[in-house]
């Protein structure tokens, strides 16, 4: 005897062939042309890059595990297109946003180095203050904070560890950075947007707003604004660090790739 299908199967296996046409029929070509090709140029330029790298040879694996989640990310953008994925592709803007201003404020800063070094070592910190914070950990020794607080002491606060410390160690929050970089204006167009899907506010039903009612499924034109500018960004990011590093690259490319950006906004309307 056949078990009877529970009745939301049935109702899936009628209703995801119909989410999966009406998702294939809105396509915008163009657009997944640009990520497509933002993707293939990143892995192209970062395949073996340390063999590439002429400048700051010593910090450049400080920058890597970016790099590596920015290809994870590139190749998610893909998806968020082809799926429309529209929170996802909002997640992936902040997070190549995050890392652009992070990098940088290091490639600018008076001594680099130190910069590299610090962001490297907060992930001791943050190890540190997970231990303090969280109950079923064991709390690091009395020692080990002491040794930790020596070596670093812009990470505390009235001689113990400061759970609200910035990495940077100069007390300087991304929007402090983005004002001293003279990125005040895509702070705001950037960051704060996209705080309103990171905090999950139910601003976000304009966004999913279409002729009077909320829907899952998105216009595609709201995806690819943001699967647009995330891979821009990103795309941004792997010229600043090819750069820095005296990584040899053909400036036609970039050229090409600003010229399939333009292309792909153009092949829809304004985003209301």
């Amino acid at each position: 005897m056949t078990a009877q299908q529970p009745d939301w199967v049935n109702y899936w296996n009628n209703v995801a062939p119909r989410i999966e046409a009406y998702i294939d029929a809105r396509s915008l070509p163009l657009v997944d042309s640009y990520l497509t090709q933002c993707y293939g140029y990143f892995c192209f330029v970062t395949e073996n890059v340390e063999s590439k790298v002429t400048k700051h040879k010593n910090l450049v694996r400080t920058v890597f595990p970016m790099l590596v989640q920015i290809q994870d990310m590139l190749r998610a953008n893909i998806l968020n297109q082809a799926h429309l994925l529209l929170t996802p592709a909002a997640l992936n803007l902040r997070v190549a946003f995050e890392i652009k201003v992070t990098l940088k404020y290091i490639y600018s800063h008076s001594d680099p180095a130190m910069m590299l070094q610090r962001l490297a070592n907060f992930i001791v910190f943050e190890t540190l203050v997970g231990r303090i914070s969280a109950p079923s950990l064991p709390n690091p020794s009395d020692e080990e904070i002491k040794e930790f607080e020596e070596k670093h002491p812009y990470w505390t606060k009235k001689g113990s560890l400061d759970h609200l410390a910035k990495w940077n160690g100069e007390g300087k929050s991304i929007k402090k950075i983005c004002d001293g970089l003279d990125m005040s204006s895509q702070y705001y167009q950037i960051y704060s947007l996209t705080s309103r899907f990171v905090h999950g506010s139910p601003v976000v039903r304009q966004f999913y707003s279409s002729g009077g009612s909320i829907s899952p499924i998105p216009e595609k034109e709201r995806v690819a604004s943001f699967t647009l500018m995330a891979s821009k960004e990103m795309i941004e990011v792997l010229e600043e660090f090819m750069i820095f590093f005296g990584v040899s690259h053909n400036q036609v490319d970039i050229s090409l790739l600003k010229h399939a950006f333009n292309e792909g906004y153009s092949s829809f309307g304004e985003v209301v």
